[in-house]
């Protein structure tokens, strides 16, 4: 039984190995006709926010503030006054 099995998973390994094809890319490395993506800069610190202490607010109107944007034509948030 134990044959069986070792040797239906070493079948089955070969199989996938063998139907396995190659990326074009690796093929043609140096291919001119192929097109390179430009790189961009972007800054370390891109998109950062300071959140430092400023004292003491409302913390529901703080959470909003830091949250995920409601999408156009989403439900409207809770009230300003329920908790």
């Amino acid at each position: 039984m134990k044959l069986s099995m070792t040797a239906a998973a070493g079948l089955l390994l070969c199989g996938a190995a063998a139907a396995a094809e190659p990326y074009p890319s690796l093929l043609a490395p140096a291919d001119p006709a192929r097109g390179a993506t430009r790189l961009r800069y972007a800054p370390v610190t891109a998109g950062f926010r300071r959140f430092g202490v400023v004292g003491p607010r409302d913390w529901v109107a703080l959470n909003r503030e830091v949250g995920p944007k409601a999408a156009l034509g989403a439900a409207p948030a809770a009230q300003e006054g329920v908790r």
